[in-house]
């Protein structure tokens, strides 16, 4: 294994994982992110 601090693999995941937020009702929010829904929401 390789520990190294300019493994991307490492902090990519991270940022991905602070990026999404799910909600009690288990729909992932993105945030900084726009969604654009064609379904009506309910």
């Amino acid at each position: 294994m390789h520990n190294q601090p300019n493994d991307a693999a490492g902090p990519q995941e991270l940022d991905m994982t602070q990026s999404f937020e799910i909600s009690e009702d288990g729909k992932v929010r993105i945030a900084g992110a726009v969604i654009r829904d064609n379904a009506p929401v309910n």
